[in-house]
């Protein structure tokens, strides 16, 4: 229950579990801390994880690491993030994909201050290694990054025969039928075509409920498609786990939804839980805000 979380003194905004809970994330809050007081609009949780990553490879270049206990808890790799596959040419050669840096790096110029920082081009080395190694998936430049959300028709996969394309469950090893791919492909594509199209923003003036029984429409017709843990289904419930919404953002159905009507809130959180767990580290900040709400 949140009555019984610690709430930070600092800046009022972050929550822990308990005092030791607090004493083991100051390493990654401290630099937050003091940038949730100044901030007027909070930064996406892409420029926070980026931000946290800076903080903690500073720290391991000053030799804190070694000083501070917990650091390296519940950790499952001994490189060190600079041993990790980053493609910084290929990104420097792709205008999208520094343009999307270049946003970011602003973005946590102004959330953080200088002295948490590391020089910009420090920040670009680990802002690769994120960005092309990372399961978390936040938006739709992100999802092209590296083609994570794409349908599993596309490039080489276990469940996938390299020479016909014949899909195979990984469960039960029976064929997935060639209609049956066309018809998810289509859902998603669908799907993905409205929120590029910001289609949902043409009925921004509908009253709540209206809007409401949309989105309910689209997600009762696709869970009939595609599996609950399908990024795109998830994306009808949720776009992606922003704390402050923006003008980027459309709006989504737990929005729309009374605040006092907990049943619903409860429901829709629940039923994007497993696409939240699958597509973000066990660690990632995305799964405990998202789950804050489960109570």
């Amino acid at each position: 229950m949140v009555s019984i979380l610690r709430r930070c003194l600092g800046c009022g905004f972050a929550l822990f579990c308990n005092k030791d809970c607090q004493s083991l994330g100051w390493k990654d809050h401290k630099a937050e801390c003091k940038g949730l007081r100044k901030a007027q609009v909070i930064p996406d949780i892409e420029t926070r994880m980026l931000g946290r990553i800076v903080l903690r490879h500073k720290e391991i270049c000053a030799g804190k690491d070694k000083k501070t206990e917990g650091f390296y808890k519940d950790r499952t790799s001994e490189r060190s993030i600079l041993e990790i596959w980053a493609h910084t040419d290929k990104i420097r050669k792709d205008s999208y994909a520094m343009k999307k840096f270049e946003e970011i790096y602003e973005s946590l110029t102004k959330f953080y201050e200088e002295k948490f920082m590391m020089s910009k081009d420090v920040v670009f080395e680990l802002h690769c290694r994120d960005y092309i190694n990372r399961h978390a998936i936040s938006d739709k430049g992100y999802v092209k990054s590296d083609n994570r959300a794409e349908i599993c028709i596309f490039g080489e996969h276990s469940y996938k025969n390299i020479k016909s394309s014949v899909l195979t469950c990984e469960r039960c090893g029976n064929e997935v039928p060639k209609d049956y791919v066309v018809e998810a492909v289509n859902a998603m594509r669908f799907i993905d075509q409205i929120f590029e199209d910001r289609e949902l923003e043409q009925v921004s003036k509908m009253p709540s409920k209206t809007r409401v029984e949309f989105l309910e429409d689209l997600l009762e017709r696709f869970t009939k498609i595609l599996s609950g843990c399908n990024i795109y289904l998830c994306k009808l419930v949720q776009v992606w786990f922003s704390i402050v919404a923006d003008s980027r953002h459309l709006q989504n159905l737990i929005p729309l939804i009374d605040p006092n009507n907990n049943q619903d809130l409860l429901r829709l959180h629940l039923r994007s839980e497993n696409c939240v767990r699958r597509c973000f580290p066990k660690n990632h900040p995305a799964i405990a805000f998202h789950l804050r709400f489960v109570k």
